[in-house]
């Protein structure tokens, strides 16, 4: 036989004559199920495809996601050239894995599959990935044993040899494909491929696996004696069982239910035993202090230093510490007692910062409120509160309804406020300050809260020390440092204050114009900042700024609340290398609970497309649990749980609402209370904390439940998308979701539109067809809220256009016939689209069940036909349905012609 091979072992050409070399995915997600707690990776057989495990996914459990190794040469990639040796397969699956291994997950080989995915697993270990719970070697010798002969290979026989001995004898090709010639030539190729990798294989010793495996084989293999699957044992450190099913060499599909169930079952222990989604931070010891005595300290160890600058407005420690002592003692002298509620109402500037150390020092609470709340939820709240006194500014009093002034004493702190209020007259030795315990309530935040309505949440000295504290030992602040301070005001305020480093007030005018923002970084030499993503990607992508010079003072940047793309801090690193870029997860009820340096490197080698939140914060614990409160397995989502020293101490004058959020320990009972975040999340394989959204952007479509943030994340994962939201387009007349719509900001301005081409079957990869958007909006940037300061303003995405909607981009393929023309037609009035190629998936292109019970009724009225809805899913293409019809064709045909007269 010429070993130059002949041109029947050569990949079909493409229907247009030519020979595609395009590149395919490795991996073919066989039924995307986003909340599934572990995935099977699968590999076929020799001579097999991708579509051997098609079934699979309808015969597990649905917590199993069924993911099939997908080689060229067949199937979906009939057009590409085969792949002959097993380094060029291992080295590309392994490159596509890494999205995929963010949870448990185990192997499944079947024949040469086995052979393949033990050396997946041994690359994996090489490149320091997550390793599988179980390997299913099935129908194969283990890898260390030859089985072939070396001077006969099986892929160099002749053909009648090879159909005689291998295939006819063995059972290994259905009668089916021996019958017909033309059958046999398109499989013969693939099937020597597929044997050349495996004859031409060389194992190479190395350590033993920590990977339980399963091998099994048919109870009449010829192919496969006992005493060579008991091989594998040879390769693991872990647990090994063997296994005999009914059955010849694909024993795996004459006897499928048992099979599955084996999986189903073995998988179901290997959750059991795997780690769970219980996570501490490290105990650390901490001041057990109050913050203004932190800050006092601070201003008698460095009483010249910087503390505080806006505009030309400056304060040295000294002066802060005495300014806020003498208006300390001015509150206690006219009334103000300990734990008594003093509420603030202003921007943020100097005054702000003097009144929160003040009231704190009288031994009160401060309240700040937004000073963008309408007038009637600030009098609710200052009802509620029950304050006597505001410290404020007169252009925010003076607008007030009357009813609201009349509520307490409004104390303006602006022009010679020192002089009019006579704060120097109050002395030391007619007032003295009170004493507080680190366990006081410091300040209650307010929080617009799911419904919108604002709450307050109280916190601690002791919670806010904790979470500064990690900052301080994680990163600790040097000489010179200067800290832009603006978003989350009241609490990142106070980190340069307590260590000597000093607080650069933004206007807010400046922190919403990414030039001005730029340009105050640079004018003033900032070097930390605690910023949201959005802000951050603002500025980034803003065009004309010389960012590396901008931003070439900072030494620090923490991001914080909103999920981080990957692609952000490629962005952000690509201008400041010399930077800093942290992490922070946390909300009003939490303070800082978590945080994670951001690696690119590391993030490249994982393949993250989100960056994970980190671990929990010193003395802080966290736990992912499922409905019934019992922890779920690790990578697995759920809702997060966060307890531990920075815990709020629930909300303000609202029991019901505290016990509903702040709920008893769960894991370990009699430790305190642990807070029900509302967030998605999971905890990966190492112990890190990735958040995925709301678990309350979850939406119900056409019976459906979507997590919206599972889909930004599919999105985040296509490489050309940095930033993603997705929101529901509302249906006017019934009031419900009817569609998806996606914007997406690119990685690159040049992209143009060949990135939608291939988005559709990207996400078909990953999403179940009912969540895929049926709109994708490209944006420069994702809007800001500039109530919240920081996240994504969804009501501030525009509505999107028709030519925004996903669909390919490709050269449509047009009816054959009339019968196709006018199916075509109706398809086209149902999806509300003009143009419908005849190849195009009716769900991929939009569709869902309620519009394919439409489609089937006007195909039903048009033609006479019988067609089910299931019909239309088991045929969901023109051509497909046109051939189909739920009739013999040549009643179709009958009725066609019927139809058009």
């Amino acid at each position: 036989m010429d070993p130059t091979r002949h041109d029947r072992d050569q990949p079909m050409s493409a229907p247009d004559g030519t020979n595609s070399g395009e590149s395919r995915l490795w991996l073919a997600n066989l039924e995307p199920r986003p909340d599934a707690h572990v995935r099977l990776f699968c590999a076929h057989h020799a001579g097999g495809s991708a579509q051997y495990f098609d079934g699979w996914p309808a015969g597990l459990h649905d917590k199993i996601e069924v993911i099939s190794v997908n080689l060229p040469g067949r199937g979906t990639r009939r057009y590409e050239p085969l792949a002959r040796n097993i380094a060029t397969v291992v080295a590309a699956v392994c490159n596509e894995m890494p999205p995929y291994l963010d949870r448990p997950y185990a192997m499944f080989g079947d024949s040469i599959g086995a052979l393949i995915n033990y050396e997946i697993i041994r690359e994996l270990r090489r490149r320091g990935l997550p390793l599988p719970v179980r390997l299913f070697a099935s129908g194969m010798v283990a890898p260390h044993i030859v089985w072939w002969d070396a001077d006969a290979p099986l892929h160099s026989m002749e053909d009648a040899a090879l159909f005689d001995g291998l295939v006819r004898d063995a059972g290994m090709l259905d009668e089916a494909i021996l019958a017909s010639e033309e059958l046999r030539e398109v499989m013969l190729p693939v099937l020597r491929a597929d044997l050349e990798i495996a004859e031409t294989y060389r194992f190479s010793d190395e350590s033993r696996l920590n990977v339980p495996i399963t091998a099994s084989r048919g109870d009449a293999d010829v192919l496969l004696a006992p005493e060579q699957l008991q091989g594998w044992s040879e390769l693991t450190s872990a647990t090994f069982e063997h296994l005999t099913f009914p059955g010849a060499h694909f024993y795996s599909q004459q006897s499928q239910r048992q099979v599955l169930d084996l999986i189903t079952s073995r998988l179901d222990q290997d959750l059991v035993a795997s780690p769970t989604s219980i996570v501490d931070g490290d105990v650390h010891a901490y001041p057990r202090k109050c913050l203004h005595e932190i800050f006092s300290e601070q201003a008698k160890a460095t009483p010249d230093a910087l503390a505080l600058i806006q505009h030309d407005r400056r304060y040295t420690y000294r002066e802060l510490d005495e300014e806020t002592d003498a208006l300390a003692r001015w509150l206690v002298a006219n009334g103000v007692g300990p734990r008594d509620l003093v509420g603030i109402l202003m921007e943020r500037c100097t005054e702000h910062v003097v009144a929160l150390i003040a009231i704190n020092k009288a031994g009160a609470i401060f309240m700040p409120l937004d000073i963008a709340y309408p007038p009637e939820t600030m009098e609710r709240f200052v009802r509620v509160s029950e304050a006597r006194v505001f410290l404020t500014m007169s252009k925010w009093v003076d607008p007030m309804p009357g009813s609201l002034r009349a509520l307490c004493s409004w104390v303006c702190l602006e022009g010679d406020w020192q002089t009019r209020l006579a704060i120097d007259e109050v002395s030391a030795v007619d007032v003295s300050l009170p004493t507080s315990d680190p366990d006081d309530i410091a300040f209650v935040s307010m929080s617009s809260g799911t419904s919108g309505e604002p709450k307050g949440i109280c916190q601690s000295h002791r919670a806010a020390v904790n979470a500064f504290w990690h900052r301080y030992v994680h990163a600790p602040y040097g000489d010179n440092e200067r800290e832009a301070c603006n978003v989350y005001f009241i609490w990142y305020v106070w980190l340069p204050l307590l260590r000597g480093a000093s607080a650069w007030i933004v206007p807010d005018d400046v922190i919403y114009d990414p030039r001005l923002l730029a340009s105050y970084i640079e004018q003033h030499q900032i070097t930390r900042s605690t910023i949201s993503p959005s802000l951050l990607e603002t500025v980034l992508r803003t065009p004309g700024l010389d960012l590396p010079r901008a931003l070439g003072s900072l030494r620090n940047v923490t991001i914080i609340g909103e999920v981080v793309p990957a692609a952000l801090v490629a962005e952000f690193h690509a201008v400041a290398p010399h930077a800093t870029l942290t992490q922070g997860y946390g909300c009003a009820e939490t303070h800082d609970a978590a945080s994670a340096p951001l690696d690119l490197a590391a993030l490249s080698l994982g393949g993250e497309r989100i960056a994970p939140t980190g671990r929990p914060q010193m003395n802080q614990r966290m736990y992912v649990l499922d409905e019934e409160m019992a922890p779920q397995p690790r990578g697995v989502p759920g809702e997060l749980y966060v307890g531990g020293d920075s815990l709020a101490d629930g909300y303000f004058r609202d029991e019901p609402a505290t016990k509903l959020r702040f709920v008893p320990d769960p894991i370990r009972p009699g430790s305190g209370p642990v807070f029900k975040t509302g967030d998605r999340a999971r905890i990966l394989l190492d112990s890190t904390v990735q958040v995925q959204g709301r678990i309350d952007s979850m939406v119900k479509l056409r019976g459906y439940s979507v997590m919206l943030g599972v889909v930004e994340g599919a999105l985040l994962a296509h490489p050309e998308v940095a930033n993603a939201a997705v929101v529901p387009a509302i249906d006017e007349e019934t009031g419900r979701p009817d569609h998806l719509v996606a914007y997406v900001v690119l990685r690159r301005d040049d992209a143009g539109e060949t990135w939608r081409d291939g988005l559709r079957p990207f996400l078909a990869d990953r999403l179940p067809h009912y969540a895929i958007p049926a709109f994708v909006v490209a944006l420069s940037s994702l809007p800001v809220d500039a109530r919240s300061n920081s996240k994504v303003d969804r009501r501030g995405l525009s509505a999107p256009g028709q030519q925004h909607r996903l669909q390919s981009t490709e050269a449509l393929t047009p009816p054959r016939h009339e019968l196709d023309e006018a199916i075509a037609d109706i398809w086209g009035q149902v999806l509300d689209v003009d143009e419908v190629d005849i190849h195009h998936d009716f769900f991929a292109a939009g569709g869902h069940s309620l519009l394919a019970a439409e489609l089937c009724g006007r195909l039903n009225d048009r033609f006479g036909w019988t067609l089910r809805v299931i019909e239309i899913f088991a045929h969901p293409t023109v051509a497909r349905l046109s051939d189909h019809g739920g009739m013999p064709m040549c009643e179709l045909q009958r009725s066609m012609r019927a139809g058009f007269r």
